[in-house]
Formats: C-alpha cells, sequence, structure tokens
C-alpha cells in the first residue's frame, strides 16, 4: 500500500531550481512548478524510496480529494538503456504543470532524434538531472491521484517511479489482436480525437493531453468505448452474419487459416489436397450455406477456380473474388521496424528503410474485387 509521507519532505525547498529546461507553453497561463535542487531532490527521493533505486508516490498526511494528472517521457539511450530526457506533466485541465529537460548522468549512445526531438545540442547546457525531475513528479502527485499515460509503464520505469492508480490508454483501447498488441497513440488520436499528433518528432506535453483526452473519453462513455479486445474480436463479420441467422462456412486447405477464420460462428471446411476447390466451393453452395467464404493461395489458380464456379453457381447465388497483394514483405519490414525503433534496439531504423516499409505497406493497401451474379456481371 502507499505509505504516508509528511508534507514537509515533499513541500518547496528554499533551494528550488527555477530553470525547468522547457520554456511554458505560450497559451498556458499556469505557472510551472519549480524542480526541486539537488540536494532537496535527494531528500525527496530518500523519503519515498521503495526498493533500490525505485522511488514510490506518497500519500500526504492531509486528506485532499484525488486528482488527475496525465505524464509523458522523452526518451534517449544511454550504456544502461533507455533513459529520460524530457518529462511533462498535465493536469486534469490539460495546464502543463512540469516540464523538464535532464541530463542522465551515463554516457548517451543514441538520441532517438527522430522520435525524441531531442540531440546534442538540446542537452548541452542542461545541468538538471532525472533525480531532480523524479523529485518534481513526487511532490505534485499524490498517492491516491489518477496518472494517465499511453505505454505508462515505460515512462515510469524511465523515471524509476511506482504509482498505484494508473490508467494506461494503451491497455484501454486495446487492440483487435488482443493483449500483447497495442495501438499508437497517433493511432488512438485520430481514431477518436480527430487529432493529428506525432507528425515528425513526439512532443511529450502534447502526448500527455492526447492521453488524458482518450481517458475522459472512457470516463465520460464508459468502459466499452473504444474497446477492441476479445469482445470487439468476438463480433467479427462473420459472428454479425450469425446474429442475423445466416449460416457460414469457411473453405480452405490451410488449417491455420481454419483455425483463425472459422470460429463458433462459422463452420470449417478443409479441402483436401489435391481435390478440385471449385468443385468443394460449389458442394458447400448446394448443401444450402447463406456464405461459402473460401481461401484461395497464390499459384493456386484462382481464375480457373472463379470460372468453374460462376459456371455452375446457383441461379439464388453471387460469387465475388477479392484479391490482395502478399503480406509477406510488408509483414516482414513491419516487424523490424518494431525491432529497430525499440530504444533497446541497437540497430538504426533509416529512412531508406523507413521508405521501403512505406511502399510495402502502400503495395497491401490495394486489391481487386469482381462481383457475378450466375446470370451477368453485377460489379
Amino acid at each position: 500500500a502507499p505509505r504516508d509521507a509528511p508534507p514537509a519532505l515533499l513541500a518547496a525547498d528554499e533551494d528550488d531550481d527555477d530553470d525547468v529546461g522547457v520554456a511554458a507553453d505560450e497559451e498556458d497561463d499556469a505557472p510551472l512548478a519549480p524542480l526541486p535542487g539537488v540536494e532537496a531532490a535527494a531528500r525527496v527521493v530518500a523519503a519515498c524510496a521503495a526498493d533500490d533505486d525505485l522511488a514510490e508516490t506518497a500519500r500526504r498526511s492531509e486528506k485532499t480529494t484525488a486528482r488527475i494528472w496525465a505524464l509523458d517521457c522523452e526518451m534517449v539511450r544511454t550504456a544502461k538503456g533507455p533513459t529520460v530526457a524530457r518529462a511533462t506533466l498535465v493536469d486534469g485541465s490539460g495546464n502543463v504543470v512540469i516540464d523538464a529537460l535532464c541530463k542522465p548522468p551515463d554516457h548517451i549512445v543514441d538520441y532517438c532524434t527522430q522520435w525524441s526531438g531531442l540531440d546534442a545540442s538540446t542537452l548541452a547546457s542542461v545541468t538538471t538531472t532525472p533525480d531532480q525531475v523524479r523529485a518534481a513528479v513526487l511532490r505534485v502527485v499524490d498517492a491516491d491521484d489518477v496518472l494517465v499515460g499511453h505505454s505508462l509503464d515505460c515512462d515510469l520505469r524511465a523515471l524509476n517511479l511506482a504509482h498505484h492508480r494508473c490508467a494506461d490508454t494503451a491497455l484501454l483501447y486495446g487492440h483487435p489482436r488482443g493483449p500483447g498488441y497495442k495501438k499508437a497513440l497517433r493511432t488512438l488520436a485520430a481514431e477518436f480525437l480527430d487529432r493529428e499528433i506525432q507528425i515528425g518528432a513526439h512532443d511529450s506535453a502534447e502526448d500527455a493531453r492526447a492521453a488524458l483526452d482518450l481517458f475522459e473519453l472512457k470516463v465520460r462513455f464508459g468502459p466499452e468505448f473504444g474497446a477492441r479486445g476479445a469482445a470487439a474480436r468476438e463480433e467479427d463479420c462473420f459472428a454479425a452474419l450469425a446474429r442475423l441467422g445466416a449460416r457460414v462456412a469457411v473453405v480452405a486447405r490451410d488449417e491455420d487459416v481454419l483455425r483463425r477464420r472459422a470460429t463458433g460462428a462459422a463452420s470449417a471446411v478443409r479441402a483436401a489436397e489435391g481435390a478440385d476447390l471449385g468443385e468443394t466451393i460449389l458442394a458447400q453452395c448446394r448443401a444450402g450455406w447463406h456464405l461459402v467464404a473460401a481461401r484461395c493461395d497464390p499459384g493456386a489458380g484462382v481464375d480457373a477456380v472463379a470460372a468453374k464456379v460462376h459456371a455452375a453457381l446457383p441461379s439464388d447465388c453471387l460469387l465475388v473474388v477479392a484479391t490482395q497483394p502478399g503480406l509477406a514483405e510488408a509483414t516482414r519490414l513491419s516487424r523490424q521496424k518494431a525491432l529497430a525503433t525499440d530504444p533497446r534496439a541497437s540497430s538504426v531504423w533509416t529512412d531508406a528503410r523507413e521508405a521501403e516499409c512505406r511502399a510495402a505497406l502502400d503495395a497491401c493497401a490495394y486489391g481487386l474485387v469482381f462481383a457475378r451474379a450466375a446470370g451477368g456481371a453485377v460489379a
């Protein structure tokens, strides 16, 4: 449980530093919280020490109403791993309370400029330490407050902070593929806030406000708003058809395809090796299924299968053929990008590789759909 701490240990101190490293937003009238000096920061961190170098937010002795804060950090990579180099804390109204640059004590091996927006010149004159920033957050955020962020665990680890009441928008909104996957903050902002962020380098104040606004939508509209987890996966197109009374069969040679596509709302029909795929499809059409979805692998003669099915298509059926380029190259490059853009990675994601990845993804974004009824073309 969070510990209680005397307010005096977390109050402003005479050696507080007014230089927070980053100029306040001109649109913000609220003053920034002063950073504690080096000695004061050491006292605050020691008072909130939890384990090893970890500090834990403390509960003030006097009871106050719980508040909401949003945190976002920009990282650089040192010889010891990712380390915070800029931290921004905004209050529940989106006003910046802390916005500080800090210089890690260890040698910086990568400024991660394309994401952090920081470089050697940005931090050249900075003398603030990560502990000063950490102490400033400990002074402001009470253990009973709610701390909001996107992939908040990364920010807390970078600051060596522990907090017990967190709202992580990466988990609250989930991903269509389920746990283990996260939607990017810029994707959620575009989808639910109609806002473009992270155009170029990240702005930690902008990101913190986006996470805060996404959290407020969850509070306003309930936990199911924007759900992309298991519940959303259950309601795929086949499940929606099943709810309306449609009977669906999935035909494929590949067992993996059947396992992914043939859920409780659809029946799996495996086309045996060497069997005529067209005949298998037609047999299911004649069996009375409302929808027969078939997977025809590249090189398996899509034209011949489609022609055969159409020639014998029952009069009340519609044949739809949808084609798409292979996803193997786009998947390979996307995985490489995910690995290379991890602050812990040793490889570098270059502009040339980014262009190659975008080209592969663009190529997969287009396909061809052909629809034809038994009596003639309809689309």
